[in-house]
């Protein structure tokens, strides 16, 4: 089981047979998640399993960056936790875990729009079994999950303001982000060149005019969610 986990040979393709079942599984989690939230309000289960999950994700988003190490191939070029489904995995499963507000909004937003985005077009090399398969998708789809649980089954949504203080902290981040990679000569966030695999860069131009493109989406993105979270009905 260990040898599969670490060493599986298996090359992940996207919409695979694997890739399709974690989309679709996630699909039913979110719909069943959120209904049960619905069904169940006030229930003490509801205020134990965001917690668990949150711990959950907090532990994959370890064991993402850890096995590498394990492994004798981490490099800080691209093993740190500096993309933003990684800052978002930890913040929110932390949050998530302490009931913090501020954290659990910058989950819902984060949650299902760059990382919901990403559970399609994953940046990854191993296939299932891999432990590269289980963390990225434990700190991708199950984030997106939970933040549709959180808000919209548990009715947690976000304050007036909010998407615009995340998209100004995401660029807060972002600029940061930028004068390490100068430093180190790494491509967190995505900011120096597009991913090797195909995504939604693909379609918005030539470096640098897809950094601003990406940042206007996600905007755009967060005004849309901060829409949903005031309009669609409570329970």
């Amino acid at each position: 089981m260990i040898q599969a986990l670490l060493h599986s040979q298996a090359r992940f393709q996207a919409f695979g047979a694997s890739h399709v079942a974690v989309l679709a599984g996630s699909l039913v989690a979110a719909f069943a998640l959120v209904a049960a939230g619905r069904a169940t309000r006030g229930h003490p289960l509801h205020r134990a399993l965001p917690r668990l999950l949150g711990l959950v994700i907090v532990v994959s988003e370890i064991a993402f960056c850890a096995y590498p190490v394990w492994l004798g191939r981490f490099s800080p070029v691209w093993g740190l936790p500096l993309q933003l489904c990684d800052m978002t995995a930890l913040t929110f499963g932390t949050a998530l875990m302490l009931e913090a507000p501020a954290g659990v909004e910058f989950g819902y937003f984060l949650g299902l729009s760059a990382t919901l985005l990403t559970t399609f077009s994953p940046d990854l090399y191993h296939d299932f079994p891999h432990v590269e398969f289980w963390c990225f998708f434990l700190t991708h789809s199950l984030v997106a999950v939970v933040a549709a649980y959180v808000a919209f089954g548990l009715d947690r949504r976000p304050r007036p303001g909010a998407a615009w203080r995340v998209w100004l902290m995401v660029n807060g981040i972002g600029l940061a982000v930028a004068a390490f990679n100068v430093v180190m000569g790494s491509n967190y966030l995505y900011i120096c060149r597009k991913p090797g695999v195909g995504s939604p860069f693909d379609y918005m131009g030539p470096w640098p005019l897809y950094v601003v493109v990406l940042d206007l989406t996600l905007a755009a993105l967060l005004a849309l969610l901060a829409f949903a979270g005031r309009h669609v009905p409570k329970k």
